[in-house]
């Protein structure tokens, strides 16, 4: 491929003008127009438009490279250069995807597009690795990808450092009362509000409604707030935000609704999640 027709490909590809570049590389926009109908530029500016684009000069002039040096700054330039904040959610979650299968060490990702499948039956996708597990559900109206690498651990066990604490969580989350009461309070914009809430949306009485409210300060979901108001003092709640809750839900409904059958999986036989030894 002629070098100026490789330059337009890699402008084009991380949305910038020709006047943008031309700026960047300090010529002008018409020279970078020169390029790119045919032309050659100068040699001297080679090293920097290779620099500008986070590429090698073999890849400017078409060269065959496996040359993945800045490889990382090279994706976050890329994620970086969407503008649409919501397209670059969708391409970090097709990422996502993506590295969960090079996990296995295979390279050619032509028949894992990631957007294609969500209209497969099998949509679920796991590597399973006495080194980490992965996790991808591609399902489109609730997908997600989560990763767990064992670093400078054997197993997951610090997971279950808190069990004086998760079963008392999961008494009360298996109550309706309380379930319906967080899920409304994570519905709504992060506004204050008082027990009232909870009395009009939800139909319990002011006393029901203080005991899940104390039962949320307990667990660290609201924030407390004294409120003056008519020489009376009065509480007001305010949300924690906390975007495990969100984790935490999509998990559990992975594990009531249990793929039978998966796109992709690999599920090494010496993979375990927690050592009860230790």
């Amino acid at each position: 491929m002629n070098i100026g027709l490789k330059i337009k490909e890699l402008r084009v590809e991380v949305k910038v003008t020709q006047e943008e570049l031309a700026k960047a590389l300090k010529v002008s926009t018409q020279a970078v127009s020169k390029w790119e109908c045919g032309g050659y530029p100068d040699i001297e500016l080679i090293p920097r438009i290779a620099e500008y684009f986070n590429v090698t000069t073999d890849e400017l002039f078409g060269l065959p490279v496996n040359d993945f040096k800045n490889i990382e700054q090279k994706l976050v330039k890329y994620m970086g250069s969407l503008s649409d904040v919501k397209e670059r959610f969708a391409h970090a979650f097709s990422l996502c995807y993506y590295m969960e299968v090079s996990l296995n060490g295979l390279i050619d990702i032509t028949q894992y597009d990631a957007f294609k499948i969500m209209g497969e039956d099998y949509v679920n996708s796991q590597v399973l690795l006495k080194e980490g597990i992965a996790i991808t559900q591609l399902k489109k109206d609730k997908p997600f990808f989560a990763l767990f690498p064992k670093l400078e651990n054997d197993n997951f066990n610090a997971f279950l450092d808190k069990k004086d604490l998760m079963l008392p969580f999961l008494k009360e989350l298996s109550c309706d009362d309380f379930f319906n009461a967080l899920i409304l309070i994570y519905s709504r914009v992060n506004n204050s509000f008082t027990e009232n809430l909870f009395v009009k949306e939800l139909s319990f009485s002011l006393e029901r409604s203080k005991e899940i409210i104390n039962t949320m300060i307990k667990f660290k979901f609201l924030i407390v707030s004294k409120l003056e108001l008519d020489d009376k003092t009065i509480n007001t709640y305010t949300l924690r935000d906390n975007p495990a809750v969100l984790g935490f839900f999509a998990f559990l409904d992975m594990i009531i609704e249990r793929p039978n059958a998966f796109y992709y999986s690999n599920n090494a036989s010496d993979c375990r999640y927690f050592d009860l030894k230790k």
